[in-house]
């Protein structure tokens, strides 16, 4: 299992927090009494969400044990577990789902989207935030490095660990079988960075991790030299000499309906 570095990943914070501060502001106005941050990471989005519901009882749930001890010393407030969030089932229903760029790396949405919304109390709510990037000349350039006859051996399993998010369509038609409000929408964020390198630290904090991780020290190395080279002819510097980072994202916020409906029979 590919474990992942809080450090790397909180390069970034504040750029990556900010989807999960519009995700949270579609649903200021609900009052759970039990929420789960499913992908908690470095409970970076753990600790706004218990800050925007102080009164709830506040879960997170992560497969990296690194991430898990950061997320508890970061935010001891929470309750965490090891474990992989596709096949989390709680021993109670919680009244909201919080996943903050963690579907990417979780198999068949139709069924998750299912699974989840029988975790959730009547009512509940589901907010959902996802790269939808793969692509962007940061994604196309691993793409075709990991492709290339040197390292296709070694990574091409590695292809299948991150999965395509659907459509927009898709993800609706999937969530009216069990949600009676849905809100879907696409932000693309024009990230600012100092230089092509920063989009490289970006990128080993998350995308690059499945790949660098089977690579031995000089193999990663050389890699990296050739993403760096890939992602400047693709990421223009502009007048100041900062490169302009674009990563589109998609969102779903989805409140649970009480009344069964038999629409996977369709």
């Amino acid at each position: 299992m590919t474990d992942w570095d809080p450090q790397q990943y909180l390069q970034f914070k504040q750029d990556r927090l900010r989807p999960v501060y519009d995700l949270l502001s579609r649903i200021a106005h609900i009052n759970p009494k039990t929420a789960m941050d499913l992908g908690c990471g470095p409970a970076t989005s753990t600790q706004i969400l218990g800050e925007q519901f102080n009164k709830a009882r506040i879960f997170g749930l992560d497969n990296s044990e690194a991430m898990i001890s950061k997320a508890r010393d970061k935010f001891p407030a929470a309750h965490y577990s090891v474990g992989d969030a596709s096949k989390w089932k709680p021993e109670h229903r919680v009244d909201l789902i919080l996943s903050n760029a963690v579907f990417h790396w979780l198999p068949d949405h139709q069924s998750l989207l299912s699974r989840l919304a029988d975790n959730l109390n009547p009512g509940g709510t589901l907010a959902v935030q996802l790269p939808d990037n793969m692509d962007e000349p940061s994604h196309l350039a691993i793409e075709k490095i990991a492709s290339s006859q040197r390292y296709k051996k070694l990574l091409e399993p590695q292809f299948a660990i991150r999965n395509n998010p659907a459509s927009i369509g898709e993800y609706y038609d999937w969530l009216i079988c069990d949600f009676a409000h849905i809100d879907i929408w696409r932000t693309s964020y024009a990230h600012i960075m100092p230089s092509h390198g920063h989009i490289v630290e970006w990128m080993k904090g998350a995308a690059l991790t499945p790949f660098l991780s089977v690579l031995d020290t000089q193999m990663s190395e050389e890699f990296l030299v050739e993403y760096h080279d890939e992602i400047s002819k693709s990421y223009s510097a502009r007048k100041d000499g900062k490169v302009i980072f674009n990563f589109p994202r998609l969102f779903f916020v989805a409140q649970k309906s009480s009344e069964f409906s038999d629409c996977y029979a369709n």
